[in-house]
């Protein structure tokens, strides 16, 4: 008998948009990632600085756990669309130019104004291990172009929490229509399902629910009421087992395992006698993705277009020739935990973005715009095919009004060439619009998450 290893090959990734910070949502989307890719969780040991009368080391407790995430998609313009909606904060201006043609202008926004979303994800290897991530939030995006290569824009973020526990397998003799609660942790005993039993409803006066962990559950345990927060969303709350105790590891490492019932108008979704059923490892393989990427849609270095004038002129825009490029857009986060876990986070700057160039040294215009400390608008654009009437083409439009030249420096690399790279750093304008606007232009009709 030949066991199935796990390989890149078998590489699957989902990814949606939560409800609100760690609550799963009703959409995820399959794509096809390019490696290498996945959610790295560490759970680091930590020495507690003592050894025994022999003079070992004594055993190392479990220290705070460190979920990240790492990933390249397609660069086809309406896969850009949910990670430049999250990385900018909002800011999404969508106009219909004809039947069947969007248009999205994405203006980066402040901490005021910004819209807080979050991903929830779910990646691995089929054929081995599946793991449900909540609370992503991506704090870099980078679309490096090279010489007529495939472009795979690459993203990076963190995550809050996460289980290797199936999804919640609703019975078939439910009547009502929830969802499916969400499960978060590490079971003490991880190779056995965990049921959750609907005991009151809604009408009832409020919902109440059972937790067994058992090949057949007999529904012996007490009944717990949904915790709801302050504003009466249901909130995260200690999976109870039938011996009243959480499902989680207790003994000398608390690591609780929790269940959520998602949101007030889900809970009007339950009724009595509904039952729902997470299996240890228990993910079918995804669905492959729909036919989101073809050679007709994804962009390359033969669509690019870089141009620069003055800011804040009317001047003729003049063409930059390059041999490679590189954009990159970051906003970054950093995170307080409650425990082990991330139990919030926190965007901690504002968006910068900026357009990394290298190229063969023909001019002397952007080393003198760097000594002058002069600013430059910025217009890169990638255009594709003919879309609708032929009026418009697919396109990635990225625009920077106002950019200051740093890094520069020009390099005699080979007797034949001088090599001149410099990154064109977007700035805030003085007239107070957004120092980054992204337009995508495409025959998807994409809806942000409301």
């Amino acid at each position: 008998m030949t066991t199935p290893a796990a390989t890149g090959r078998t590489t699957a990734f989902q990814l949606g948009f939560e409800r609100r910070p760690g609550v799963p949502g009703s959409g995820l989307q399959a794509y096809q990632v390019a490696l290498p890719a996945g959610t790295v969780v560490a759970r680091p040991l930590v020495s507690p600085g003592t050894v025994d009368p022999r003079g070992f080391s004594r055993l190392g407790r479990p220290g705070a756990v460190d979920i990240t995430t790492d990933f390249a998609v397609d660069f086809v313009a309406h896969l850009q669309l949910p990670f430049l909606y999250h990385l900018l904060g909002g800011g999404l201006t969508k106009t219909v130019l004809e039947a069947g043609v969007w248009q999205y202008a994405f203006e980066a926004q402040s901490f005021e104004s910004r819209t807080a979303t979050s991903f929830y994800t779910i990646d691995g290897t089929p054929s081995v291990k599946l793991r449900q991530v909540y609370d992503v939030e991506l704090h870099e995006g980078v679309w490096a172009i090279g010489e007529n290569v495939v472009v795979l824009p690459r993203f990076k973020g963190v995550g809050g929490h996460a289980t290797l526990m199936g999804p919640p397998v609703a019975d078939v003799g439910n009547t009502g229509t929830h969802q499916g609660p969400a499960l978060r942790g590490v079971p003490r005993d991880p190779e056995t399902p965990i049921h959750l039993q609907i005991t009151r409803d809604v009408a009832g006066g409020g919902v109440r629910f059972q937790l067994e962990q058992a090949t057949v559950p007999a529904w012996a345990g007490p009944e717990t009421d949904v915790l709801l927060d302050p504003a009466g969303e249901p909130d995260w709350q200690i999976a109870q087992g039938a011996d009243g105790l959480d499902l989680g590891r207790t003994a000398g490492d608390w690591d609780p395992v929790d269940v959520h019932l998602l949101d007030p108008a889900q809970l009007a979704l339950l009724e009595i006698g509904d039952v729902f059923t997470w299996a240890p490892y228990g993910w079918s393989t995804p669905a492959a993705p729909a036919a989101l990427a073809t050679a007709a849609h994804a962009f390359s270095s033969a669509h690019e277009r870089i141009e620069i004038r003055t800011a804040g002129s009317a001047d003729p825009w003049e063409r930059v020739l390059r041999d490679d490029s590189t954009y990159t857009l970051s906003a970054p986060i950093a995170g307080s935990r409650a425990g082990k876990y991330i139990d919030r986070m926190y965007r901690t700057g504002e968006v910068m973005a900026k357009v990394a160039v290298s190229r063969k040294k023909a001019d002397r215009r952007l080393q003198i715009v760097q000594e002058r400390a002069g600013l430059l608008d910025v217009r890169a654009s990638f255009a594709g095919r003919q879309l609708g009437t032929g009026a418009h083409r697919e396109s990635v439009v990225w625009h920077q009004p106002s950019s200051q030249v740093e890094g520069y420096q020009d390099t005699a690399s080979s007797p034949d060439i001088v090599v001149e790279q410099a990154e064109l750093v977007a700035r805030a304008p003085d007239d107070g619009s957004a120092p980054l606007t992204v337009t995508v232009v495409t025959d998807v009709d994409w809806t942000p998450p409301a």
